[in-house]
């Protein structure tokens, strides 16, 4: 009997929804398998990143034995978390009411994302790489930055998305390239850490990258995630750094305002970089 594949991301938003209350993970083949499962939920362990059920410690599992293997059960021991930009930029769902399961309902960072126009070519239909997600500096609203191209083959260039331009249709198509190299330091900002393991030689690439970059963002300044910027007239809160998905050129998204307007989303990439910028970074910011 061929078995539904675990969306340990919704399963874990749905516990953390409904404290102390057990849900359902799935069916698994033998005992050994659902005891694999169990010790991974109550240790928080993934093969790759952070796992759904971190911290270790926050979630019970249990397993009973079925007619066709082993069923898991698990629940969440620590506090429903209500805030909609932690539960989203955490867990890639909204926070519900106890009793519902909750919706997946934005863009979820470390994601790879098309618009669902099925009469048109490949090459017309947008496609979006979400990299972080953040709230407006004055209004109650997130915002998911990222990368758009026009269709396939297109360049990308930096991009936001607001909460309501998610019911324009985007459909899901899975964790972003694995030698595809991403940095998020600003703690409103994260990326979704508990996919599968790419291929050994894809991991490889990916590690001496990222070893490359580092040494190169050690010996080049650039914008700090969580950190706000003066030029003139303008200001730049920086939310999260990344690099773009076609060059590898680091490249900064966030909010930009100017003569004090209102802030709007924006991205500079190295080459806008210059010694105009200063950090003006009030105490206790940034961290």
């Amino acid at each position: 009997m061929k078995r539904k594949m675990v969306d340990h991301v919704a399963v874990a938003a749905l516990c953390r929804a409904n404290p102390r209350q057990w849900q359902d993970v799935g069916e698994y083949g033998s005992g050994q398998s659902a005891d694999a499962v169990v010790h991974a939920i109550r240790n928080a362990f993934a093969k790759s990143g952070r796992s759904a059920y971190a911290p270790p410690g926050a979630f019970e599992a249990r397993r009973e034995l079925t007619e066709y293997g082993a069923r898991v059960e698990a629940r969440y021991v620590g506090e429903a978390i209500r805030d909609v930009a932690t539960a989203v930029r955490e867990y890639g769902a909204l926070p519900v009411p106890a009793g519902n399961k909750p919706t997946l309902t934005f863009f979820r960072p470390g994601r790879l994302y098309t618009r669902d126009l099925p009469f048109r070519a490949s090459e017309d239909r947008p496609n979006f790489e979400c990299v972080g997600i953040g709230r407006h500096p004055t209004k109650d609203s997130l915002r998911a930055f990222g990368f758009e191209q026009p269709g396939d083959g297109q360049p990308w260039a930096s991009a936001a998305q607001r909460m309501e331009e998610w019911t324009d249709g985007w459909v899901d198509l899975g964790p972003a390239r694995p030698d595809r190299l991403t940095h998020t330091f600003a703690p409103t900002q994260a990326l979704r850490e508990e996919e599968p393991l790419a291929p050994q030689t894809e991991r490889s690439r990916a590690a001496e990258q990222e070893e490359k970059c580092s040494r190169e963002a050690d010996a080049t300044p650039f914008f700090v995630s969580g950190h706000l910027y003066a030029n003139g007239p303008w200001r730049f809160h920086c939310g999260t750094v990344t690099t773009h998905p076609a060059t590898g050129e680091r490249t900064a998204l966030g909010w930009l305002q100017v003569d004090g307007s209102g802030w709007t989303t924006y991205g500079y990439s190295e080459a806008e970089w210059g010694s105009d910028w200063t950090d003006v970074t009030g105490p206790g910011e940034g961290q």
